[in-house]
């Protein structure tokens, strides 16, 4: 009877430890989902700063792109074979025909 027991008493324990094992297995997957599912959200975020970087930098050139024109446009209004002339405009601000000012 004795050996039974210690058969009995073995068999339990390789049975706990087989579970043990299969739970130990499918916590190592798990994890090595989690894992997978991280480093795939981190990738997300980064293509997401890039996209957000990207369209800020895109939009940052065309605001200069603009600027410049703007100003190149505002020269050439007041500029006429490389002089520049300047406008003088008195503290009192009235309206006034620019054809006007730039006859006299």
């Amino acid at each position: 009877k004795a050996e039974e027991i210690e058969l009995i008493e073995e068999k339990k324990y390789q049975d706990e430890l087989e579970k043990l094992k299969g739970e130990l297995e499918k916590m190592q997957r798990k994890t090595a989902i989690m894992q997978r599912e991280t480093q795939i959200i981190i990738k997300i975020e980064k293509i997401k700063r890039r996209q957000i970087r990207e369209a800020g930098e895109k939009e940052r050139k065309q605001l200069e792109l603009e600027f410049a024109s703007s100003i190149k446009r505002c020269r050439n209004v007041f500029t006429f074979r490389n002089y520049f002339y300047d406008i003088d405009v008195p503290d009192d601000l009235q309206s006034f025909d620019i054809n006007v000012a730039l006859k006299d």
